[in-house]
């Protein structure tokens, strides 16, 4: 292939993908699902292989190109008029976490770390598990966070409150181990564990999923004991 053709199949390429670019709108690159994410990648993929590969004709390529464009325009206008579609479509979103307990269930058909979810609560400014009311992970791959009635913020000044800050919480168990680092940094050892677990009624530290204590001594524990975690 020459150089001459490289060029024009690059350009009507890039007009095509300019054209459905338009049409399809800008769903697949703000709020992306994971259909979008698919969708994407594989448009992507059918222009670069027809700018480069000689084995594709540029007709056929042009044509397999936008039938796949308009079957993603077509499942997105279906999708908004058929509830059951949009469900296999996009799936639906999951509660991760009610009243402060971790739905492990959901974490696992999710194959969610608790440090993604972590993660996720922090971007949220929760940095306490307990703070949270209910953690619903939505199709877009992000975290929606309602906080519990006496842990929504409130302006301390407004009330003439000073309150000690909580600090950053330091993490001893996840996924049933101990985390050595995480005691050292609070200056506690094991036996300081099997006591809690002891006043906590737990029997084995395998029981844990996470397990954390901030600088005023308050402990998060959550158990594997959940219930389904299932949003409809």
């Amino acid at each position: 292939m020459s150089a001459f053709d490289i060029i024009i199949r690059s350009a009507l390429v890039f007009i095509i993908l300019l054209v459905w670019a338009r049409i399809l709108g800008r769903k697949l690159v703000s709020q992306m699902k994971f259909f979008d994410f698919v969708a994407g990648v594989t448009i992507g993929s059918m222009g670069g292989s027809l700018i480069f590969s000689k084995n594709i004709g540029l007709g056929n390529g042009i044509s397999a190109l936008s039938v796949f464009c308009l079957l993603a325009l077509v499942s997105g206008f279906l999708s908004l008029r058929s509830f059951s579609l949009r469900r296999v479509i996009d799936s639906g979103p999951v509660i991760l976490m009610r009243q402060g307990q971790i739905l492990d269930q959901e974490m696992s058909k999710l194959r969610m770390t608790y440090n993604d979810l972590l993660m996720l609560l922090r971007k949220k400014d929760v940095f306490y598990p307990d703070e949270v009311e209910l953690a619903v992970f939505e199709t877009d791959g992000t975290l929606s966070v309602q906080r519990k009635t006496d842990a929504m913020p409130v302006s301390k000044l407004d009330l003439n409150i000073s309150q000690k800050t909580r600090g950053v919480p330091s993490t001893f168990i996840m996924d049933g181990e101990i985390l050595q680092e995480g005691l050292d940094a609070i200056e506690k050892d094991i036996n300081w564990v099997s006591e809690l677990l002891n006043n906590r009624n737990i029997k084995s530290i395998e029981e844990v999923t996470l397990a954390q204590i901030d600088q005023a001594g308050t402990v998060y524990l959550d158990t594997r004991k959940d219930q389904t975690g299932t949003l409809h």
